[in-house]
């Protein structure tokens, strides 16, 4: 997770070296986040196949029922 920011730490350039811990906190904590959003992208796919197929039970479900 936290490979971004060591590899930047590890170049010896940029803001990582040149601000103090704050911004090195600021840092992970951004990489946390952004690893969130990945977590989030997968678990939205997940729900829109799930309510696909509870959409197809439904649509099958109607047109098998006599009115």
């Amino acid at each position: 997770v936290f490979a971004p920011v060591l590899s930047r730490l590890k170049e010896k350039t940029g803001r990582l070296r040149n601000r103090k811990g704050d911004y090195l906190f600021y840092a992970l904590i951004d990489v946390v986040i952004d690893g969130y959003f990945e977590v989030l992208e997968v678990l939205g796919d997940k729900q829109e196949d799930i309510e696909d197929l509870i959409d197809s039970h439904n649509v099958l479900a109607v047109s098998g029922s006599r009115f």
